[in-house]
């Protein structure tokens, strides 16, 4: 079946596929990354037991908790700078980031506030954003376009307290299989690209079918990873 029949047939696909393509990529919905569970092993700083997320991200939180803190998440209030396009996208991240940091100093009181944004770079357009899909049709848009390629991903974190910032941007080059109709089918089918950039998620069944080949695998799941040593620090 040509491509792109296969892409409108996953559309309108119900949820009730196949129990293989759903066994397979089950087991990764919930791995956590093994390089943050290593690093649970260093007990918290007095005061530093929770901190504030400023995000809805599911899979920040959970990096955080895997660290044993107690995280207080609170999606900011104030509508997300556009990303500019037209630039690098670090510049861009930066932007949406100072953005986000200073909503952040304006609605939360928190002592420790992480705020953070990640963009994935079109392979073909090193100054062309890959944001979060809206629906089924954009994340197999955006899983084709990166099917057996590389591509940039980067993250951008600050560390809020009070008035004293400490902000991070970071890439790192993710490396896809190629995806064939029922791969794409599994991810699609799966929801796991609902609020994730480029559609995907790393740690979810992505895992099955991708991996980092350059720089850190935290920067991909959503944080630049200087905010977890500079937290221990604190």
């Amino acid at each position: 079946m040509p491509l792109w029949n296969a892409s409108l047939h996953l559309l309108i696909q119900s949820r009730d596929v196949c129990r293989d393509s759903l066994s397979r990529v089950a087991h990764w919905a919930t791995r956590t990354s093994d390089s943050l569970q290593e690093d649970k092993r260093h007990p918290l700083p007095i005061g530093m037991e929770s901190v504030h997320l400023a995000s809805g991200s599911q899979r920040r939180a959970s990096m955080l908790e895997a660290l044993g803190y107690r995280v207080i998440q609170r999606p900011l209030r104030a509508r997300e700078r556009p990303h500019r396009h037209g630039i690098a996208i670090s510049e861009q991240v930066e932007h949406t980031l100072l953005g986000k940091i200073e909503a952040a100093q304006r609605e939360c009181s928190a002592p420790v506030i992480i705020v953070a944004d990640t963009l994935v770079e079109d392979p073909d357009d090193p100054l062309q954003p890959i944001g979060k899909p809206q629906n089924r049709r954009e994340a197999l848009t955006m899983l084709l376009r990166l099917s057996g390629r590389n591509h940039r991903v980067w993250s951008g974190t600050a560390l809020i307290r009070g008035s004293a910032v400490e902000s991070w941007i970071e890439s790192a080059t993710v490396s896809f299989d190629p995806l064939d109709d029922e791969m794409l089918e599994a991810l699609i089918v799966s929801d796991s690209w609902r609020g994730k950039a480029g559609g995907y998620d790393l740690a979810g069944p992505m895992g099955g079918y991708a991996r980092v080949v350059d720089g850190a695998e935290e920067t991909v799941l959503g944080f630049a990873p200087q905010v977890f040593s500079h937290l221990e620090s604190l």
